[in-house]
Parts: C-alpha cells; sequence; structure tokens
C-alpha cells in the first residue's frame, strides 16, 4: 500500500478565507496479494467537507474473484462512508456516499480518521490494485 497526496488547489467561495475552501485530493493504492484483505487509513483534517470518493481499477484482478469488495468507513472494516463496491474489473467507479452519513458533523470535528478497505469473494488467490481517490475541501483559513 502506497499513499500518495495529489493537492489541487482549487479556492471557491466569495468574501474573506472564513468563505473559502481549498480543494485537497490523495489517491491511496490498495494492493492486494493472494487474496489478502488489505486496508489503510488517511485523516481528513478539522474543517473537512464536501467529501468524495472514486475508485480506479487499471487492470482487472487475477485470480478470477467473485467480486473485489471495496469500503470507506469511520472505524477499521466500516462502511459508515462508502458500502460495499465490487473493484475486480477494469474500470473507474464513483463511490455512492452513505446517505446517514453527517458530513456536517465531520466538519465540525477534529481530525477524522477514514479507513479505506479491499477484501475478495471467491477466486484462487486474487491479486491486483485499486486506486481509492479521496477528495475534500478545507477552509482556506489558516493555510
Amino acid at each position: 500500500m502506497a499513499t500518495i497526496d495529489q493537492s489541487a488547489f482549487m479556492r471557491y467561495g466569495a468574501g474573506d478565507k472564513s468563505n473559502v475552501f481549498v480543494r485537497v485530493d490523495k489517491r491511496v493504492d490498495l494492493v492486494m496479494a493472494a487474496g489478502a484483505t488489505t486496508a489503510a487509513q488517511i485523516n481528513l483534517p478539522a474543517g473537512a467537507q464536501r467529501l468524495s470518493v472514486a475508485f480506479e481499477t487499471p487492470v482487472a484482478f487475477s485470480g478470477a474473484p467473485t467480486s473485489i469488495m471495496a469500503r470507506v468507513g469511520t472505524a477499521a472494516g466500516g462502511q459508515q462512508v462508502v458500502a460495499d463496491i465490487d473493484v475486480k474489473a477494469q474500470a473507474h467507479v464513483t463511490g455512492t456516499i452513505v446517505p446517514g452519513f453527517d458530513q456536517t458533523a465531520v466538519a465540525a470535528n477534529g481530525v477524522t480518521p477514514l479507513f479505506l478497505q479491499i477484501a475478495a469473494t471467491g477466486g484462487t488467490a486474487p491479486a491486483g490494485t485499486v486506486s481509492a481517490y479521496v477528495g475534500y475541501a478545507v477552509p482556506a483559513e489558516g493555510l
């Protein structure tokens, strides 16, 4: 697993810095070998909001898995942010934020951990890589 920060400094909003946000995008590579569940953690900074998650599978997983389920939660192995989504095939998949996920509460909290995970179902020693792209906005005030 490798984490690569990709920051896109797009400012939006009007007025003083308290109304201006900077968009940050992080790429997290989740590499599965021999069907082992793979996980990583990133931290959303205080004030983060407008969360988005996408998954990129550059090459279909080997080992003929039934599925490779990706999930994102606020607890290890959790699905509080993005519920299970199959990423075994070569594709770009946009995760749907779970309706019950309270983005306002995350923005009001301090640092919020996000746990990303992929897990295999079936197949013979599935292997492959999924890149998870997590995007969020942070207030420009204090930057």
